[in-house]
């Protein structure tokens, strides 16, 4: 605790930096004067994801990422590399980019689709094991949105316990169903 009391806030090039420890710095970046705000809008957010929609140019697909919304591009190309993966591998406190399309229609954290240029679709809901569920696609995604019904679903593990394996079937409403329930898409 001390440490963050006496942590002295510098300004490094638009970053302020925060001394932690000897070894430790903290960056924050000032995103209203790094990225265009009109351009950047936040789909879903969650502790641990982040979904954005970023406004473009329309003649180039989403391999252009955040270069449509970018300031100040000298900064931008200077840091970059403290924030974003080079060979698309995680990075602790870093961005990585998982997925990205030309839309994305979003109930709430982790229950979202993600419409790519080549008509593939990437579909995400929470606690459902979507390859033992066929029957959840775009369609019944967008049926659950429109008149808010439900889906049961099943998944099914295998589990261990006092050195027993067991295969366990779990039967169980759809998150996508709860998220329409608590008006997360109304």
């Amino acid at each position: 605790m001390q440490q963050r009391s006496d942590a002295k806030s510098q300004k490094n090039d638009g970053l302020a930096t925060f001394q932690i420890a000897d070894n430790l710095h903290a960056v924050q970046v000032d995103s209203e004067y790094s990225f265009d705000q009109k351009r950047m809008h936040i789909v879903q957010l969650d502790t641990d994801s982040l979904t954005l929609a970023i406004s473009g140019d329309k003649n180039i697909g989403p391999e252009q990422r955040f270069d449509a919304i970018i300031k100040d591009v000298e900064f931008y190309n200077k840091n970059k590399g403290f924030f974003f993966s080079d060979d698309n591998q995680r990075k602790i406190l870093g961005v990585h980019i998982e997925k990205q399309g030309l839309n994305c229609i979003a109930l709430s954290p982790k229950n979202y689709i993600i419409n790519d240029e080549c008509g593939d679709v990437s579909l995400v809901a929470k606690g459902v094991i979507l390859r033992q569920n066929p029957q959840i696609n775009e369609q019944t995604f967008l049926d659950n949105i429109k008149s808010g019904a439900g889906m049961k679903v099943t998944n099914t593990i295998l589990a261990q316990k006092n050195k027993i394996m067991s295969k366990l079937s779990m039967t169980k409403n759809a998150a996508i169903k709860y998220a329409c329930e608590s008006k997360i898409c109304h």
